[in-house]
């Protein structure tokens, strides 16, 4: 049978301490006794009481379990572990229940005496990724698209602007900028543009470079905070807690979108991946944003939309944890890929996530202010 790693990382005991606070409904279910390991050893309890219990697999028990199920819940934290909350109905033995390991009746019994271990709470920084993470960018390229589209219409009514637009997209996704800086970033998607009328019998270099213009100003014009952003950031600020964006990206482009939402009035440090020798996920680009912020990876998480980058970036640096903003709405993370600590549909649930690491709650711990 499997057995937990201990001592619990700080992260670890705040999912469970999160899932123990949660109340039990008035008439928990009895679980299947399939469900359970059998134990070692009898397991007593001074009294009828709730305890918290932590196993890695299921075998078929014999007999029942004789107490009551608060719950199950799959913590990635734990990988494949499990954790249950169950009453016992009696100061007795719990034949055919778990298999509960020692040092987990401990971690149990801090959880239940309300005491975490100290610098169990010591979150430093919230590092964010820009694009579809804090900005909706797809929605303002959306926008952007339809802008386009409609001056094109304007001056080639004829024109199939859908198949134009696809030509486009699929010439930009294969490289959007000049890698070797000699044509400036502009006139390189102007120039994509010029293809993309081509591919629909036109030539015409001046109505690609108003097409980038109109494109560049639309999407600007699009390019806000998501709702809850401003409010949140500041609430992290008000406890001490450092924030900073660590965006990937051609440099002028995202200094532009970054100028357009006034990033720089909102957050201690920018870290622009054009502008560093690495981009995420190389681990030189977090750890600089810590060091920038006198933060330790260790107290320290990064949020962001993009599994590769951000969330296996973070990971190479050793951050504390990784949030997923999944708001492409994905099936989830895709097998042998990284696997983020936390999945969220937008950045307004990120909230409820901080608050298992002490941030954002009602009665915040006091942390460096380094």
């Amino acid at each position: 049978m499997g057995a937990l790693l201990f001592p619990a990382t700080s992260q670890q005991l705040h999912s469970l301490h999160k899932f123990w606070s949660q109340p039990i409904s008035p008439s928990p279910p009895v679980f299947p006794a399939t469900q359970f390991l059998i134990p070692q050893k009898p397991t007593h309890f001074s009294s009828a009481t709730s305890r918290l219990f932590c196993v890695r697999s299921v075998h078929r028990t014999d007999p029942p379990f004789s107490g009551r199920l608060r719950g199950t819940r799959h913590l990635p934290e734990f990988e494949r572990e499990f954790v249950v909350m169950a009453t016992t109905t009696a100061a007795s033995p719990m034949p055919g229940s778990l298999e509960i390991l020692e040092e987990t009746v401990q971690i149990a019994a801090t959880l239940e005496n309300g005491s975490l271990p100290s610098g169990g709470r010591n979150l430093e920084a919230v590092f964010f990724d820009l694009d579809d993470t804090l900005v909706l960018t797809h929605a303002a390229d959306t926008v952007a698209y339809k802008a386009v589209q409609a001056l094109v219409q304007q001056r080639i009514p004829l024109m199939n602007g859908d198949e134009m637009l696809k030509v486009f997209i699929a010439k930009f996704d294969v490289q959007p900028w000049d890698l070797t800086h000699q044509v400036e970033v502009t006139e390189w998607r102007a120039r994509i543009w010029g293809e993309a009328l081509k591919s629909q019998g036109v030539e015409d270099m001046e109505l690609a470079r108003d097409m980038q213009h109109c494109f560049d100003e639309e999407r600007m014009l699009s390019f806000q905070w998501v709702p809850g952003v401003e409010a949140m950031v500041r609430s992290l600020h008000a406890q001490g807690i450092k924030v900073g964006i660590i965006t990937n990206g051609h440099f002028s482009v995202q200094r532009t979108k970054l100028k357009a939402c006034k990033a720089d009035q909102l957050f201690d440090m920018i870290l622009v991946g054009g502008e560093e020798p690495n981009q995420k996920p190389h681990k030189d680009i977090f750890l600089k944003a810590c060091k920038l912020t006198g933060s330790k990876p260790e107290n320290s998480i990064m949020v962001g939309d993009n599994l590769k980058t951000d969330i296996q970036g973070a990971q190479n640096a050793g951050f504390l944890a990784t949030v997923w903003v999944n708001v492409h709405n994905l099936e989830g993370p895709p097998a042998g890929g990284p696997v983020p600590h936390h999945i969220i549909p937008n950045i307004g649930e990120l909230p409820g996530v901080l608050e298992e690491f002490g941030a954002l709650s009602e009665n915040p711990p006091k942390t460096s202010t380094m």
